[in-house]
């Protein structure tokens, strides 16, 4: 959440704690310098996974690692009566706020990414962080296939020009 407005928006399914630290990471890092801290919603038990439905929303059940509610933080739903300017979130140098590679819960084995070295394949799993491994230039991917391979080479050739 934001914490000057209470501004809140998904950024995952918290699995297991091992997680916690990256979604900790993609929370700072999603709205540029806006003050920003991570709430979970608890877990179904037994399951291990973030429940997203019952008779209360899931941001109301949400606590921060102190076991803070999110109903309970001052801004908590302010955003919703007034804007403020000053927690928008803000481009930075590079543009708008990104999330780190390492920690994308996007990525599903195969994709093609634009990194600042060329085009990469992902090869790797669900955990995060992901690793430097993880990712293989287009050249060296073998499991391309030969058309796709060419494709993305002769595009990272415009790229870099």
């Amino acid at each position: 959440m934001r914490t000057c407005d209470g501004y809140y928006f998904a950024i995952g399914f918290v699995r297991n704690k091992a997680q916690l630290s990256s979604h900790q990471q993609m929370c700072a890092s999603s709205c540029g310098d806006a003050p920003m801290k991570l709430f979970a919603a608890p877990l179904d038990a037994g399951s291990g996974f973030s429940k997203v439905s019952g008779p209360t929303p899931a941001i109301e059940r949400a606590t921060d690692d102190s076991g803070t509610l999110y109903s309970a933080m001052p801004t908590a739903y302010a955003f919703r009566d007034a804007e403020n300017a000053a927690c928008a979130c803000k481009s930075t140098q590079t543009g708008l706020p990104q999330i780190p590679i390492s920690i994308d819960p996007t990525l599903k084995n195969g994709d093609i990414i634009v990194m600042q070295d060329g085009l990469k394949v992902f090869r790797g799993g669900a955990n995060n962080p992901h690793p430097d491994g993880d990712f293989v230039s287009v050249a060296s991917a073998k499991a391309l296939p030969t058309v796709v391979r060419q494709q993305m080479l002769s595009l990272e050739g415009r790229i870099s020009q």
